[in-house]
């Protein structure tokens, strides 16, 4: 079969389960999905904010991004027939970003959240997470929980530009915040004694915890809320997310999600 045209052809049957069998028109060059472009230049450019293991952060060993995002984009472009290219960018300008058309989805572990989802698009959820205590070893007896942590003596590490920080702010007023931006920020500031307690998504905790021993994640199998990641892009693009939301339940149903959980996360 002809380049793209496999690609192509599920873009049709989309085409007729969304709008009937009348052919659309054609659009203009400025109204053009980015499901088109992204095919016409052979491209798919993925923005990540590698900051959020293990959905996309970058590994110093490997001098290259990791994680089930990461995975996922490849996975992406392969079923579309086309190369990836990574766009760095920070959760304080993703939006900004995306708005401005820098890269044509954002893969990061982002929470669909109401603010998010008026401003860009977002995919169908793909992942739960929620939020997680991460703590020394040696803490496990004085901070249990949440209420225990919530204290004018400690100091709570954070992501800045997320929504750790807005949870922090809301749950942790009475201890003292410090901003941090990568998962390695986190997990030194820890042991170094910068910080007593890190809160982030209780994925992350079990992760950074898996590797080092003497760190402890809070029960994570518990989280303290439910988050729904999903997929960001350009709003007011339905064609591009119809078939975005469509390749998501795909990996969901052909378990593709679930090996790379397993892959990155462990049981």
């Amino acid at each position: 079969m002809h380049k793209n045209e496999s690609v192509r052809y599920l873009i049709g049957v989309t085409c007729l389960v969304l709008f009937g069998f009348t052919t659309p028109k054609e659009p203009s060059q400025k109204d053009q999905s980015v499901l088109d472009k992204v095919l016409e230049r052979g491209l798919l450019r993925v923005g990540i904010t590698a900051d959020y293991m293990p959905f996309s952060y970058y590994d110093a060993d490997r001098k290259s991004y990791q994680g089930i995002d990461i995975d996922l984009a490849k996975q992406l472009a392969k079923d579309m027939e086309v190369e990836v290219e990574f766009v760095p960018t920070n959760r304080k300008s993703l939006t900004r970003d995306i708005l401005l058309g820098k890269f044509d989805v954002a893969m990061s572990g982002l929470p669909r959240t109401m603010k998010q989802t008026l401003i860009t698009n977002m995919t169908t959820g793909y992942f739960e997470s929620g939020k997680s205590l991460l703590i020394r070893q040696q803490d496990k007896v004085l901070i249990k929980d949440l209420a225990s942590a919530n204290k004018p003596k400690f100091t709570v590490g954070v992501k800045q530009a997320t929504t750790s920080q807005k949870f922090a702010e809301l749950y942790l007023s009475a201890a003292q915040l410090i901003f941090l931006s990568t998962p390695e920020d986190l997990k030194e500031a820890l042991k170094n004694g910068v910080v007593d307690v890190v809160l982030t998504d209780n994925i992350e905790a079990k992760v950074l915890a898996d590797m080092d021993a003497e760190l402890h994640a809070v029960d994570p199998y518990h989280p303290l809320n439910t988050e729904v990641l999903a997929f960001a892009m350009p709003p007011g693009d339905k064609k591009w997310q119809e078939f975005l939301n469509l390749w998501v339940l795909h990996q969901l149903q052909e378990g593709e999600v679930l090996r790379l959980q397993e892959k990155w996360v462990g049981e």
